[in-house]
Parts: C-alpha cells; sequence; structure tokens
C-alpha cells in the first residue's frame, strides 16, 4: 500500500469536474428534463393558501367588528342608531368582499381538484 498513487477522480487534465464522468471525459447529466407541470402545481398550491388565508381573516376580522359593535350597543343602548350605519357598512363589504373571496376560493379548489383528478384518470 506504500507505493501506490492516490488520485481525485473529479479531476480531469488538470480541471475540476462537475459531476460523474464516462471514459472518454465528458460530463454525464442525471437531470431530468425540464417540467413545467411541477412549477404549476407548486404556483396552483401558493394560489390557494393566500386565498384561503385572505378568506380566513375576511371573516375573522368582519366577525370582531360585528362582535365589538354588538358589545358596544349592549353596553350603551342609545348609542345602537350610530352603531346601526357601521353595521350597514359591515354588511355591504360582506355582500361585496366576502362573496367574491368565497367564489374565487370555490373556483381554485375546483380547478385544483378537477386537474388532479383529470391526472388521475389519464394515468389509471
Amino acid at each position: 500500500m506504500a507505493g501506490t498513487d492516490i488520485q481525485d477522480l473529479s479531476q480531469i487534465d488538470g480541471t475540476r469536474g462537475s459531476g460523474p464522468t464516462d471514459a472518454v471525459g465528458s460530463v454525464s447529466s442525471f437531470t431530468e428534463p425540464y417540467n413545467p407541470a411541477r412549477a404549476q402545481e407548486h404556483v396552483r398550491g401558493r394560489v390557494a393558501i393566500l386565498l384561503i388565508i385572505a378568506l380566513l381573516v375576511m371573516v375573522a376580522t368582519l366577525s370582531l367588528v360585528g362582535l365589538a359593535g354588538a358589545q358596544a350597543c349592549w353596553d350603551h343602548p342609545g348609542h345602537c342608531a350610530a352603531i346601526k350605519g357601521s353595521m350597514e357598512a359591515i354588511k355591504l363589504v360582506l355582500d361585496t368582499g366576502l362573496t367574491a373571496i368565497v367564489g374565487l376560493v370555490g373556483a381554485v379548489t375546483g380547478f385544483y381538484f378537477g386537474a388532479k383528478s383529470g391526472a388521475a384518470d389519464q394515468e389509471g
């Protein structure tokens, strides 16, 4: 063992190789070809999560504001007329904003699971 040379196999002709090599010294590739389906799946998941978070934030915010208004009306019955205007604004936001977000969440989840089931049908 004292007379054997140790050679670094990652170097070919004095240059540092970037991966496994074959007998003639060319670098072979172990990477897969670009598949846009993986990137699409990642983006779809992010969009779905962001829409669900937006829905939860809107529901929580409107619920807290509504509960605070109800509590204020309960504590001070004379101020209920003023609070009623705020409740009308909350109702308007519920009618427009919440309806739109629920529709988007429904469309995204339907498209997401529809694409999943379509891919499963093609494979099986």
